[in-house]
């Protein structure tokens, strides 16, 4: 499987109205399972979030692009995997092929890339992620997205 979500940080939002949804803390923009189910969020071109759409791929796709997101993602130390700072809003992207997993974490204006590899590796593995989402899909009500999958 491979998920690409937006993580909001600190975030402390005021009162909403009446029929209006809080935003998303976790907004998913694309997860694909190995079953070849995908879904992504339409909300918002660079975090996704509601609404959601949801389309079906071939199981084998689903294997490829984990394995090729994997290998992208494995060029980099396990250390070298994350461009975070404390409460700062950041985008993650988690990837499992049999039951072995990757992660890299990716806020935009974080800190310096030391050896500058980090930023090119994040924006490949991304575009390969967004490049599997189908360009039509079927529209899905979900309040939210439980990330427990990834974990």
């Amino acid at each position: 499987m491979v998920a690409l979500w937006h993580d909001r940080g600190y975030v402390i939002d005021g009162p909403v109205g009446p029929g209006e949804l809080r935003r998303e803390h976790l907004p998913l923009r694309a997860a694909v399972w190995p079953d070849g189910s995908v879904v992504w969020g339409t909300g918002d071109e660079d975090s996704g979030g509601r609404p959601y759409r949801t389309a079906h791929v071939s199981p084998s796709d689903v294997l490829a692009l984990a394995s090729r997101v994997r290998a992208v993602i494995e060029v980099l130390p396990s250390e070298r995997r994350a461009n975070t700072a404390p409460d700062a809003g950041y985008d993650e992207l988690a990837v499992d092929v049999d039951g072995e997993g990757s992660r890299l974490r990716w806020m935009q204006g974080g800190h310096p890339d030391p050896d500058a590899l980090l930023g090119p590796v994040w924006r490949d593995a991304r575009a390969l992620v967004l490049a599997a989402v189908p360009a039509q899909g079927d529209p899905i009500t979900i309040e939210g997205v439980d990330y427990e999958f990834v974990h």
